[in-house]
């Protein structure tokens, strides 16, 4: 498996491309490894949900930030519910 370091990278490319989709494709087996209550998998999550916006499936976003949403750290709650909104204007 690869390192955080290393996932992150990969993503963060992809998504400076715009594919959007090879993110999707890559995260979502992977995505449990990195459980929600750790920065990295918080982060992986919100990466997550840009790609899944990116492609249109805003039903599978707005399930990864109900996720966020219950997160214990201020932050990420707060991001979670700007993205929510962001996926919910027309």
């Amino acid at each position: 498996m690869k390192s955080y370091a290393q996932v992150l990278e990969i993503v963060e490319l992809a998504l400076t491309k715009g594919e959007y989709q090879f993110c999707v494709e890559f995260l979502n087996p992977i995505i449990e490894s990195y459980p929600l209550p750790s920065k990295e998998g918080a982060n992986l999550r919100t990466i997550l949900i840009t790609a899944l916006c990116g492609i249109n499936k805003k039903k599978e976003a707005k399930r990864f930030c109900k996720e966020l949403l219950k997160s214990y750290d201020n932050k990420t709650r707060e991001n979670a519910k700007y993205l929510m909104e962001v996926i919910d204007s027309p």
